[in-house]
């Protein structure tokens, strides 16, 4: 029997084994909040619509009909209609706390206390973990518990052997694990739902049905996608052993290769796909550029390639390594500014994934500039002015800085409306105390290594002046400067370039391999 089999959207849920409690959404009703008083129907109305014509374009995992009514959804999906309150409310509306703790009372009461199983909770779920603000811990506890309670619904709810799914709950699947390899790759190890050839098929199966909802193909895509970025991930992890044996020399081309035959055959199939929105296109390119990264990450573990000698049986291969490590930095760099250039209003509206893939690759791209500095110091005497020049070209194609001042600027603008008292624990707040830290580690680390400093290269990134809405803000090189100074070499070393990026999780399972 197909596990996936193609479901009708009518059907009802059928729930099988211990837990059965599949309670309608009549005897949980949502709190009519405008009779209590936190937000007039003119606000819910307005806040639903907003999410339902451009939020969805972010995460296709949730289709609202362009019909539906705040009044509508209410009724019938209340849990949903109280966390998509929650994540499009305002930062700066009085009500903000209110609506975000009869979200989590509700998680605590009704799935974990009652121990309660709905399509309802699930997708509600889903959109509160897709747009979480507030990982208050460095390594996104809560996030990591709200996405582990959607894998373990959809496992109480039986999806996964379900002979017969119905469209929301085949998203759901797809949702859930899109989000779960999207956290999994953040914090180096694995969360939630992962990869199973049936999760393939159940992407190629609600891609196929864009007649259905025209959203179908950009969700099964999306989810097509992360499936190859995970299956990279695997296979580069499953034979990390063998690629030291001698006369493995050639596998990490081989690897690369072979998964991007198969992208490439994916973006021909997308390319095919029509009236796709313009964030959601933005969205699927980026995630093309993160498969292509995730393909090439063979370049960044030494104990994939020989060791660098002067004999001629290492050349060739120092010499594919070399190329591919300037590719990786060049991919790496555009796709960042193909990120830098989304509008802000859409910038907000990202889920806690793309932001992710850009922290990751700002630190992937680091790791690649670090990794061609080492070459290069093995390819040079030390006082050699080739040597420094190739250190400089290896900087300015990289660009980090001036990329990371400029996403730090764009977090400013966004979160204009973040509370000062809010702003410790909000996600994006997080992210751009984060990249103040990567700058400065960045800077270090580059001149312990290679001798130069990177401000030397991008002077034009300290002097840029505007008002800053952060305390110490100003140029990037003015606001780094209040960081506690250490040993060289201790605290911008390698640990502290992990931890900088990782928190206490670390370079784990889909760290650097």
């Amino acid at each position: 029997m197909d596990v996936f089999s193609s479901g009708d959207d009518t059907q009802p849920l059928h729930v099988t084994g211990a837990i059965t409690l599949d309670k309608s959404p009549d005897e949980y009703q949502a709190q009519d909040l405008s009779s209590h008083g936190l937000l007039s129907q003119t606000e819910t109305e307005s806040l639903f619509n907003d999410f339902k014509t451009s939020w969805v374009l972010k995460f296709p995992f949730i289709v609202l009909s362009h019909e539906q009514t705040a009044s509508h959804a209410q009724k019938h999906n209340p849990f949903l209609f109280l966390c998509i309150l929650g994540v499009t409310i305002d930062f700066a509306h009085p009500r903000h706390e209110q609506i975000q703790d009869q979200v989590m009372d509700q998680i605590t009461s009704r799935i974990i206390r009652n121990a309660e199983r709905n399509t309802d909770l699930l997708q509600g779920l889903l959109v509160y973990t897709a747009w979480y603000r507030y990982p208050s811990h460095g390594v996104m506890r809560e996030l990591l518990l709200l996405l582990q309670l959607c894998a373990t619904l959809v496992f109480d709810l039986n999806l996964e052997k379900t002979a017969a799914l119905t469209m929301d709950e085949k998203r759901a699947i797809l949702g859930t694990y899109w989000l779960s390899i999207g956290l999994g790759r953040t914090l180096g190890k694995p969360v939630g739902l992962m990869y199973a050839d049936c999760i393939g098929e159940l992407s190629r199966d609600v891609a196929s049905t864009s007649a259905v909802c025209a959203s179908n193909s950009w969700a099964g895509n999306l989810a097509l996608l992360q499936t190859l970025i995970s299956r990279v991930d695997e296979s580069l992890l499953a034979t990390k052993k063998s690629s030291e044996s001698t006369g493995s020399e050639g596998l990490p081309q081989i690897l690369s290769a072979l998964f991007s035959r198969e992208l490439e055959n994916l973006k021909t199939s997308l390319s095919m796909v029509s009236d796709v929105a313009v964030p959601i296109q933005r969205v699927l390119s980026l995630e093309i550029q993160v498969a292509e990264l995730a393909i090439r990450e063979t370049c960044l573990s030494g104990s994939r390639w020989p060791r660098q000698t002067s004999g001629s049986t290492y050349d060739a291969a120092i010499i594919t390594r070399t190329k591919m490590l300037w590719e990786y930095v060049k991919r790496s760099r555009s796709l960042i500014e193909s990120f830098l250039s989304t509008p802000d209003a859409e910038f907000w509206q990202s889920s806690f994934v793309t932001i992710s893939r850009i922290r990751r690759t700002f630190e992937t791209m680091a790791d690649a500039v670090w990794t061609l500095f080492e070459i290069i110091e093995n390819g040079y005497e030390e006082q050699s002015p080739s040597r420094q020049e190739e250190f400089r070209k290896v900087i300015k194609e990289a660009d980090a800085l001036r990329l990371i001042a400029e996403i730090r600027r764009k977090l400013e603008r966004v979160t204009q409306n973040v509370p000062a008292e809010k702003k410790e624990f909000e996600f994006y707040s997080m992210c751009h105390a984060k990249f103040k830290m990567c700058a400065a580690c960045y800077q270090h680390r580059t001149k312990d290594l290679g001798g130069i400093d990177a401000w030397d290269l991008g002077e034009e990134v300290a002097a840029v002046e505007e008002t800053s809405l952060w305390d110490g803000g100003g140029g990037m090189l003015e606001d780094i400067a209040d960081l506690v100074a250490a040993p060289e070499g201790t605290i911008w070393g390698e640990e502290w370039w992990s931890y900088t990026n990782h928190g206490v999780a670390g370079n784990g399972r889909y760290g650097r391999f």
